[in-house]
Protein backbone atom coordinates (compact mmCIF):
# COMPACT_ATOMS: atom_id res chain seq x y z
CA UNK A 1 0.00 0.00 0.00
CA UNK A 2 0.99 2.99 -0.93
CA UNK A 3 1.76 6.19 1.82
CA UNK A 4 1.79 9.92 0.67
CA UNK A 5 3.17 12.45 3.41
CA UNK A 6 3.48 16.55 2.47
CA UNK A 7 5.76 18.62 4.58
CA UNK A 8 5.22 21.73 5.86
CA UNK A 9 4.60 25.28 4.96
CA UNK A 10 7.79 25.56 3.14
CA UNK A 11 9.93 22.50 3.92
CA UNK A 12 10.71 19.56 2.26
CA UNK A 13 10.76 15.73 2.78
CA UNK A 14 13.70 16.42 5.23
CA UNK A 15 11.23 17.35 7.95
CA UNK A 16 10.14 13.79 8.15
CA UNK A 17 13.86 12.36 8.62
CA UNK A 18 13.32 11.39 12.03
CA UNK A 19 9.97 9.50 11.19
CA UNK A 20 10.08 5.88 10.40
CA UNK A 21 6.74 4.91 8.40
CA UNK A 22 5.95 1.13 8.74
CA UNK A 23 7.97 -0.62 6.42
CA UNK A 24 4.36 -2.17 4.74
CA UNK A 25 4.21 0.73 2.58
CA UNK A 26 6.00 2.23 -0.08
CA UNK A 27 6.63 5.62 1.12
CA UNK A 28 5.80 8.89 -1.53
CA UNK A 29 6.94 12.78 -0.81
CA UNK A 30 4.36 15.32 -2.52
CA UNK A 31 6.80 18.17 -2.42
CA UNK A 32 5.00 21.25 -3.10
CA UNK A 33 4.77 23.42 -6.49
CA UNK A 34 4.68 26.40 -7.57
CA UNK A 35 0.82 27.82 -7.07
CA UNK A 36 -0.35 29.58 -10.11
CA UNK A 37 -1.53 33.20 -9.91
CA UNK A 38 -5.21 33.74 -7.91
CA UNK A 39 -5.63 29.96 -7.91
CA UNK A 40 -7.56 28.67 -5.23
CA UNK A 41 -6.65 25.07 -2.88
CA UNK A 42 -8.93 23.30 -4.63
CA UNK A 43 -6.70 23.32 -8.04
CA UNK A 44 -3.44 23.59 -6.34
CA UNK A 45 -4.76 20.30 -4.36
CA UNK A 46 -6.03 18.59 -7.85
CA UNK A 47 -2.69 19.46 -9.33
CA UNK A 48 -0.36 18.11 -6.23
CA UNK A 49 -2.54 14.28 -6.13
CA UNK A 50 -2.07 14.31 -10.15
CA UNK A 51 -0.33 11.03 -9.63
CA UNK A 52 -1.93 9.45 -6.51
CA UNK A 53 -4.02 6.20 -7.96
CA UNK A 54 -7.58 6.38 -6.31
CA UNK A 55 -8.47 2.83 -7.41
CA UNK A 56 -6.19 1.81 -5.02
CA UNK A 57 -5.88 1.87 -0.98
CA UNK A 58 -3.75 4.64 -0.04
CA UNK A 59 -2.65 6.70 3.41
CA UNK A 60 -1.74 10.84 3.25
CA UNK A 61 -0.09 12.09 5.64
CA UNK A 62 0.55 15.57 6.19
CA UNK A 63 2.59 17.98 8.71
CA UNK A 64 0.91 21.47 9.58
CA UNK A 65 0.25 23.28 6.01
CA UNK A 66 0.63 19.50 4.29
CA UNK A 67 -2.03 18.29 7.13
CA UNK A 68 -4.68 20.70 5.54
CA UNK A 69 -3.29 19.55 1.80
CA UNK A 70 -3.84 16.48 3.20
CA UNK A 71 -7.30 17.06 3.68
CA UNK A 72 -7.46 18.97 0.86
CA UNK A 73 -7.01 15.92 -1.55
CA UNK A 74 -8.49 13.19 0.40
CA UNK A 75 -12.04 15.22 -0.90
CA UNK A 76 -10.86 14.82 -4.22
CA UNK A 77 -9.29 11.47 -3.87
CA UNK A 78 -10.72 9.59 -0.66
CA UNK A 79 -7.54 7.79 0.98
CA UNK A 80 -7.81 5.06 3.84
CA UNK A 81 -7.07 6.78 6.25
CA UNK A 82 -5.57 10.46 6.80
CA UNK A 83 -2.88 11.69 9.20
CA UNK A 84 -2.45 15.12 10.17
CA UNK A 85 0.47 16.03 12.56
CA UNK A 86 0.31 19.69 14.39
CA UNK A 87 -2.21 20.71 12.14
CA UNK A 88 -5.74 21.67 12.11
CA UNK A 89 -9.10 20.13 11.21
CA UNK A 90 -11.66 23.03 11.00
CA UNK A 91 -11.66 26.39 10.79
CA UNK A 92 -12.17 26.59 14.80
CA UNK A 93 -9.18 25.03 15.11
CA UNK A 94 -7.25 28.38 14.69
CA UNK A 95 -5.61 30.75 16.59
CA UNK A 96 -6.93 33.80 16.94
CA UNK A 97 -4.74 35.86 15.50
CA UNK A 98 -5.81 33.81 11.64
CA UNK A 99 -8.95 35.28 12.89
CA UNK A 100 -8.05 38.47 12.88
CA UNK A 101 -6.00 38.50 10.10
CA UNK A 102 -8.71 37.11 8.27
CA UNK A 103 -10.76 39.88 9.06
CA UNK A 104 -8.69 42.60 8.92
CA UNK A 105 -6.05 41.23 6.04
CA UNK A 106 -2.72 42.19 8.02
CA UNK A 107 -0.61 39.21 6.53
CA UNK A 108 -0.95 40.86 3.75
CA UNK A 109 1.32 43.60 4.45
CA UNK A 110 4.31 41.46 5.19
CA UNK A 111 7.19 42.34 3.32
CA UNK A 112 7.84 40.32 0.59
CA UNK A 113 11.57 40.42 1.59
CA UNK A 114 10.75 38.96 5.00
CA UNK A 115 10.50 35.48 3.28
CA UNK A 116 13.00 36.01 0.92
CA UNK A 117 15.48 37.64 2.72
CA UNK A 118 18.01 35.95 5.31
CA UNK A 119 17.84 38.98 7.68
CA UNK A 120 17.36 37.93 11.64
CA UNK A 121 14.06 38.59 12.01
CA UNK A 122 12.84 36.38 9.16
CA UNK A 123 15.94 33.88 10.24
CA UNK A 124 14.12 33.75 13.67
CA UNK A 125 10.46 34.01 13.05
CA UNK A 126 10.87 30.26 10.82
CA UNK A 127 13.59 29.14 13.80
CA UNK A 128 10.70 29.47 16.03
CA UNK A 129 7.99 27.87 13.50
CA UNK A 130 10.02 24.96 13.17
CA UNK A 131 12.40 24.30 16.14
CA UNK A 132 14.50 25.92 18.07
CA UNK A 133 16.49 22.64 17.58
CA UNK A 134 17.39 22.61 14.24
CA UNK A 135 20.81 23.84 13.16
CA UNK A 136 20.01 25.70 9.83
CA UNK A 137 17.14 25.85 8.46
CA UNK A 138 18.19 26.11 4.71
CA UNK A 139 18.14 21.96 4.38
CA UNK A 140 14.42 21.91 5.38
CA UNK A 141 12.72 25.38 3.99
CA UNK A 142 13.51 24.99 0.76
CA UNK A 143 10.60 26.79 -0.64
CA UNK A 144 10.98 30.41 -0.26
CA UNK A 145 9.48 31.59 -3.09
CA UNK A 146 7.61 35.07 -2.05
CA UNK A 147 4.60 34.59 -3.92
CA UNK A 148 4.37 30.27 -2.83
CA UNK A 149 4.70 31.56 0.59
CA UNK A 150 2.28 34.32 0.66
CA UNK A 151 -0.31 32.60 -0.97
CA UNK A 152 0.33 29.48 1.37
CA UNK A 153 -0.39 31.81 4.01
CA UNK A 154 -3.22 33.39 2.71
CA UNK A 155 -4.81 29.90 2.45
CA UNK A 156 -4.46 28.80 5.89
CA UNK A 157 -6.03 31.92 7.44
CA UNK A 158 -8.96 31.50 4.89
CA UNK A 159 -9.66 27.95 5.02
CA UNK A 160 -12.98 26.93 6.57
CA UNK A 161 -13.82 23.51 4.97
CA UNK A 162 -17.23 22.58 5.26
CA UNK A 163 -16.54 18.39 4.81
CA UNK A 164 -16.67 15.12 7.16
CA UNK A 165 -13.40 14.59 8.98
CA UNK A 166 -14.61 10.70 9.74
CA UNK A 167 -11.44 9.63 8.27
CA UNK A 168 -8.81 11.72 9.97
CA UNK A 169 -6.54 11.47 12.28
CA UNK A 170 -5.35 14.11 14.25
CA UNK A 171 -1.80 14.32 16.28
CA UNK A 172 -0.72 17.37 18.31
CA UNK A 173 1.34 18.37 20.75
CA UNK A 174 0.42 20.42 23.73
CA UNK A 175 2.90 22.96 23.77
CA UNK A 176 2.08 24.01 20.29
CA UNK A 177 2.81 27.95 19.51
CA UNK A 178 1.37 27.83 15.98
CA UNK A 179 -1.67 25.69 16.62
CA UNK A 180 -2.54 26.04 20.54
CA UNK A 181 -3.36 22.85 21.88
CA UNK A 182 -6.38 23.84 24.19
CA UNK A 183 -8.30 24.80 20.54
CA UNK A 184 -7.36 21.22 19.18
CA UNK A 185 -10.37 19.19 18.97
CA UNK A 186 -10.10 14.93 20.24
CA UNK A 187 -6.34 14.96 19.07
CA UNK A 188 -4.04 11.76 19.75
CA UNK A 189 -2.09 14.25 22.67
CA UNK A 190 2.04 14.26 22.77
CA UNK A 191 3.24 15.68 25.58
CA UNK A 192 5.63 18.53 25.42
CA UNK A 193 5.42 18.19 21.77
CA UNK A 194 6.23 21.53 19.92
CA UNK A 195 4.66 22.75 16.23
CA UNK A 196 7.94 20.63 14.87
CA UNK A 197 7.23 17.58 17.56
CA UNK A 198 8.21 14.90 14.91
CA UNK A 199 12.06 16.36 15.40
CA UNK A 200 11.74 16.68 18.72
CA UNK A 201 9.31 13.82 19.70
CA UNK A 202 10.20 11.87 17.01
CA UNK A 203 10.25 8.55 19.31
CA UNK A 204 6.93 9.29 20.41
CA UNK A 205 5.55 10.03 17.29
CA UNK A 206 6.76 6.71 15.79
CA UNK A 207 5.18 4.60 18.10
CA UNK A 208 1.92 6.54 17.26
CA UNK A 209 2.38 5.99 13.68
CA UNK A 210 3.09 1.97 14.10
CA UNK A 211 0.05 1.57 16.44
CA UNK A 212 -2.70 3.30 14.01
Amino acid sequence: MKLYYISGLGANEKAFSHIEFPSQFEKIFLPWIQPNVNEDLENYAKRMAKDINENEDFYLVGLSFGGIMAQEINRIKPAKKVIIISSIKNHDEKPLFMHFSKRTWAHKLIPTSFFTSDKLVSYAFFRNLYSNKLPSLNDIFEYRDSYYLKWSINQIIHWKPTYSTKNIIHIHGDKDPVFPFHKIKNPILVKGGNHIMIIQKSKKINEILKDI
